[in-house]
């Protein structure tokens, strides 16, 4: 009868072992999952900014017909994509091309005037280098 007893308390201690590990592991899936949600939130929040950084330096330093359609090709390309990290790479590269615009700009300017960098320009490019720098770090 002791025996008996001794068994009993041991499958009663091991059920509950067994049942805290099963707890564990739903909780531990559950908070990755949040994790995860949590990150392509952050991805498609940094992914807005810098498109509205974009948009702003490019309103700052003037836009050709050319320039606008190149900037909406990227958008209509971010609009196809389902993935928010694909859709951010997409977004950088939109910023890349922002960014030579608005070099290629100055250069102009400097070279035929010898003036110094446009206050404007300068705001446009760091708006658009810091949203750059939130969204690769939310990419990490």
């Amino acid at each position: 009868m002791n025996k008996n007893k001794i068994l009993i308390f041991l499958s009663i201690i091991i059920f509950f072992i067994g049942l805290c590990f099963f707890v564990g592991g739903i909780y531990k899936n559950i908070s990755e999952e949040n994790a995860a949600k949590q990150r392509r939130e952050n991805i498609v929040k940094c992914t807005d900014e810098l498109v509205s950084a974009c948009d702003e330096a490019y309103e700052k330093i003037g836009m050709s017909e050319e320039e606008k359609a190149e900037l909406d090709d990227y958008k209509e390309n971010m609009a196809k994509e389902s993935d928010p990290v694909l859709r951010a790479y997409i977004a950088i590269g939109m910023s890349r091309y922002v960014a030579e615009e608005i070099v290629n700009s100055n250069y102009y300017k400097h070279e035929n005037t010898g003036e110094r960098l446009e206050p404007h320009h300068e705001v446009a490019g760091k708006t658009v280098s810091e949203a750059v720098s939130r969204l690769e770090n939310a990419l990490e």
